[in-house]
Formats: structure tokens, C-alpha cells, sequence
């Protein structure tokens, strides 16, 4: 484990102990980046500092949105396998999977009227619409 994970059993003994809430690999793994390479521009801290505040304060939009990532398969690990050549069919099942729940990512991040919906589009859900736009055509060979 790295020194972020070090953990006395039943004793959260490391920061990334104490942090982690993390309820998939995929989270859990950016934590541990966050903690490993802190941002050090002001103005990416804050924009971090106001996605917190309003998953703190919109329960209901972090909750779906929360539920929705559950359902997402581990992008990363498929993506890498598949990178090494070592993929196989599941693996390419999952992607698609994974690409089929952009939609469910998005809904509460768009539904959301906030003083933060113009930072959650431009560090969210123009991105995750371009990323959908790019699978597309792998979606409709799958299908």
C-alpha cells in the first residue's frame, strides 16, 4: 500500500484513511492522486472548493449523482486493459456500459440551477457530452 493507505486495522491511521468516503475503486483512486499531487493554483483549489460546497449543500443532486457512479464500471482498469491489448469481449461489454451511464451522470449535474452551474459545465458536462459524442459510434456497433 502506498504511504497514503497505510492503515492499523480498525484505526483510521493515514490521511487517506480518515478521507476516504469513497463508495467506488474508481474514487478512491483519485483521492489517493489528490493526496499524492495537490493542486497548487488558487483558481483550480476554489473551483474544487466550490464542487464540494455544492454536493455539501444539494443532497439530493449528490446523492443521484452518487448512485449513478455506482453504476459505472471501472473506466480506468477497462480502458488500460484494453490499452495493453489484453482486453476481451466482457471488457468491451463493460465499456459499454460504462458509456451508457453518461447519461444517468449527467441528468443531476444539468438539472442542477445553482450559483455553481457554470463551473459544473465547464469542468463536467461539456466534457462527459463530448465523451458520449465520441463513443457514439462504438455504442451503435455494440448495439
Amino acid at each position: 500500500k502506498q504511504w497514503y493507505q497505510r492503515r492499523v486495522p480498525g484505526y483510521h491511521a493515514s490521511l487517506w484513511g480518515v478521507l476516504n468516503q469513497c463508495g467506488t475503486a474508481q474514487g478512491q483512486r483519485l483521492l489517493g492522486q489528490w493526496l499524492k499531487s495537490p493542486l497548487l493554483d488558487p483558481a483550480r483549489i476554489k473551483e474544487r472548493l466550490d464542487v464540494v460546497e455544492m454536493l455539501v449543500e444539494e443532497g439530493g443532486v449528490r446523492q443521484q449523482l452518487g448512485a449513478s457512479l455506482k453504476r459505472v464500471p471501472d473506466f480506468f482498469r477497462i480502458t488500460k486493459k484494453l490499452d495493453r491489448g489484453k482486453g476481451n469481449l466482457q471488457d468491451c461489454y463493460k465499456l459499454y456500459m460504462a458509456i451508457k451511464q453518461i447519461p444517468m451522470v449527467l441528468e443531476p449535474l444539468c438539472t442542477y440551477d445553482g450559483p455553481f452551474g457554470t463551473l459544473l459545465n465547464c469542468l463536467y458536462i461539456t466534457r462527459l457530452r463530448e465523451l458520449e459524442e465520441d463513443f457514439s459510434s462504438f455504442l451503435e456497433l455494440v448495439q
